[in-house]
């Protein structure tokens, strides 16, 4: 098992040298005002940047622009960040971390924003961590944040500012938005994209929504048969010893429920793969005892495996892909018993765990092959004087029906 271990490491330390870094079709426009058209790695942020990386041609040597010396940068069809000196609240978002104060606390900050909305009416989104606030200007005027906060009230009660309403009702003039529609509007990304799209088109402006372009998020069935080289170690104090089984060949069935996240370029997502697995094995043992003698030996161990984890892909070309993931491992025992000359020496407990680590490969987003390693699982017996270890190496088909 330490060879296979090895293996599976030295794939995943490869993975990165033949995985393709994207650079894509952009520009940016520095401080004096002038414009550069370039090749810009396409990072595809969860959080907004400070500085990008970029090529002036396909060749040339990798070079960062940071925000102190640019205005503004894009990617064809795809992004646009405009840098802005904007009042920024950075009050806690999560619940825990809400203050007493119904008023924003607004600070000085120069910032890349990103452009969700671009026209007559123009919508812009700061994400860093836990922290999203959406901004919007009229006209090219100063930018503004839109103001929505959650704080605590003086009985311990949460409530909320929604100030951003009362702006859009009083800059977002126009017969086709009501009060009904401001008054049911959401502090979230798409239910203001839409707003801001429709006052556009009620005025009858040109308008660029890149929140078309962006990346949504995926779900995907996979269907996973494989197969599994297994061996499982016996301990016990009584006559028979400890016992390792040989390598037992043993089929295996899963489904995966894949999200891919809707961010940097789709290359992370999260699964969840029940998965039934079996192993059987039989041999002849000499027992430790002073009148030695051979006994038959026999364990089986039945269940049903859910990792939960975390997948990361690396884009070789528009058709295929190489992934690696990590998980942790819930493990539902269905049948599982060691004997000795047909006696029952140890059933074990209902549940158990431990982690697994894989590496694969995905063509067409269709067709997979995925080798992955499970670290030792102790099963422990019904009693204190008996366990087993189980140990796991796979080798998986995958079809994606959707």
């Amino acid at each position: 098992m330490k060879k296979k271990l090895t293996l599976i490491i030295a794939i995943v330390c490869c993975i990165n040298s033949y995985s393709q870094i994207t650079f894509e079709k952009g520009y940016f426009v520095t401080n004096s005002g002038d414009k550069t058209e370039c090749l810009i790695k396409n990072e595809d942020w969860a959080n907004n940047p400070k500085s990008f990386q970029y090529k002036l041609s396909k060749n040339d040597e990798i070079e960062t622009k940071k925000i102190e010396s640019v205005k503004e940068f894009g990617i064809i069809n795809t992004s646009k960040y405009l840098r802005s000196t904007v009042e920024i609240d950075r009050s806690g978002d999560i619940s825990g971390n809400f203050d007493e104060s119904r008023n924003p606390k607004f600070r000085t900050e120069q910032l890349f924003l990103k452009v969700l909305v671009e026209g007559k009416a123009s919508l812009y989104v700061y994400n860093e961590g836990n922290l999203e606030r959406f901004f919007y200007n009229l006209n090219s005027s100063d930018i503004e944040q839109l103001i929505y906060k959650r704080y605590k009230t003086d009985d311990g009660k949460i409530a909320e500012n929604v100030r951003f309403k009362q702006q859009l009702l009083n800059d977002l003039l126009c017969e086709d938005l009501n009060f009904n529609r401001i008054e049911n509007l959401k502090y979230k990304k798409n239910s203001l994209v839409s707003l801001f799209v429709d006052y556009n088109s009620c005025k009858n402006v040109t308008i660029t929504n890149f929140q078309e372009n962006t990346h949504k998020g995926l779900f995907n069935l996979i269907l996973k048969p494989g197969l599994g080289n297994s061996s499982l170690e016996y301990t016990s104090i009584s006559s028979i010893g400890n016992f390792t089984f040989k390598d037992d060949l043993n089929f295996k069935f899963g489904v995966e429920f894949e999200f891919v996240l809707p961010f940097n370029n789709s290359k992370w997502a999260i699964f969840a793969e029940p998965t039934y697995q079996s192993f059987n094995s039989e041999d002849i043992r000499v027992t430790n005892s002073t009148n030695p003698r051979e006994i038959s030996v026999s364990a089986e161990y039945t269940s049903i495996e859910i990792p939960l984890g975390i997948k990361h892909y690396f884009f070789l070309s528009n058709s295929s892909k190489i992934f690696i993931n990590a998980a942790f491992v819930f493990d539902y025992n269905l049948d599982t018993s060691f004997k000795s000359d047909g006696v029952e020496r140890f059933s074990a407990k209902e549940f158990h765990s431990n982690a697994s680590v894989g590496t694969g490969y995905k063509l067409d987003d269709k067709y997979s092959l995925e080798l992955r390693y499970h670290f030792n699982r102790t099963l422990s017996g019904n009693g204190a004087t008996t366990k087993a270890k189980f140990t796991n190496i796979s080798l998986f088909l995958g079809y994606t029906i959707f």
